[in-house]
């Protein structure tokens, strides 16, 4: 689940009812979707980010994003599917780290939002791919193995939706799902954040 905390601050100038610049940052979890040793291999992780954009009119936002998500390795998976759960080798860290930055939109379906509604959301961006370094041995004398580095710009798009419910004037709790593809030469990777939080707009 992805904890988001959305602040939407009036531009210069703008009265109380007409707020259209944009402000979010975020923080939560993502989870591994595919392909399958992504999903089977790396688990739930950390994910936080930050976006600014405008409002045009009272439906639409269209921003910039920079997010980052982290994925657990889960070494005892890995060592079972080798055939080396029983063994003394330890093989820790190389979790993945994904940097994204790119641009989203968002549709808020009831007209006017003035109360609670319903939201889509979509975006295209460019994410860059890094594992840790990882530690393999026999304890107590595991070794580090070289820096894997960040990958070339691969292209990422998302879809999702969620929920506005208003809690004061300019307050709002919101809950959404983010569905992201990443696309290479090879193949495809999936990955999900779950989002909580709060805008104000």
């Amino acid at each position: 689940m992805s904890l988001a905390i959305i602040w939407l601050i009036p531009c210069s100038g703008a009265g109380g009812a007409d707020r259209d610049f944009a402000m979010y940052a975020n923080v939560g979890l993502s989870n591994s979707i595919s392909p399958d040793r992504f999903n089977n291999f790396w688990g739930m992780g950390p994910s936080f980010g930050f976006e600014s954009g405008f409002k045009f009119g009272p439906q639409i936002t269209l921003g910039f994003f920079f997010e980052y998500d982290n994925f657990n390795m889960m070494e005892d998976k890995i060592l079972q599917d080798a055939g080396l759960a029983d063994s003394n080798l330890v093989f820790s860290g190389s979790d993945a780290r994904f940097l994204v930055y790119g641009f989203s939109a968002r549709w808020y379906l009831m007209k006017g939002r003035k109360g609670s509604s319903p939201y889509l959301m979509t975006g295209f961006a460019m994410v860059n791919i890094k594992k840790s370094n990882p530690r393999i041995g026999i304890a107590p004398n595991e070794q580090y193995l070289s820096n894997w580095g960040w990958s070339d710009l691969e292209e990422l798009i998302f879809l999702g939706g969620g929920y506005d419910i208003r809690l004061s004037e300019i307050v709002y709790f919101f809950a959404d799902v983010k569905m992201n593809i990443i696309y290479t030469d090879f193949e495809t990777t999936q990955f999900a954040l779950f989002r909580l939080g709060v805008a104000l707009h």
